[in-house]
């Protein structure tokens, strides 16, 4: 059997419609968080490079492997709401919009994990902040 990262990369990649993607685990990757991704899509070549903290449990590479390649599916979307907020007139509530969506993105993918792998949900659903909302309600 291959490590557990390509295993569970084999096992969730064409459940996930992501066939068209190279994704590829990297065990000497560096990474500081549980677990994280290089992807890149150069002329056609779609590729995603995943690297999971050493000494990560095992009973967790799954879920971070699938919650990276999550972020395949969603981060087209939640990007170009990134981007379109970084246009915004003003620059504290163009930064602002745009950190909400990051989090809001990551809040996402980390629920869409848990369905997939059936595992406990998180609460969702998290209230805007004061700020946000109140630029929301005067545009």
């Amino acid at each position: 059997m291959n490590d557990p990262a390509t295993y569970y990369i084999e096992q969730w990649q064409h459940r996930l419609g992501l066939d068209a993607w190279d994704i590829r685990y990297n065990p000497d990757r560096k990474v500081s968080k549980l677990s994280l991704a290089n992807n890149t899509n150069t002329e056609g070549l779609l590729i995603c490079e995943i690297g999971i903290q050493k000494g990560c449990p095992d009973e967790e590479i799954e879920g971070c492997v699938v919650h990276e390649m999550v972020h395949l599916l969603v981060n087209p979307i939640v990007d170009k709401a990134i981007a379109l907020a970084g246009t915004v007139g003003n620059e504290a509530i163009s930064m602002m919009l745009m950190d909400e969506y990051h989090e809001m993105r990551e809040n996402l993918i980390e629920q869409l994990t848990r369905v997939l792998l059936g595992r406990k949900t998180m609460p969702f659903g998290k209230a805007l902040t004061k700020e946000f909302s109140s630029f929301l309600d005067a545009a």
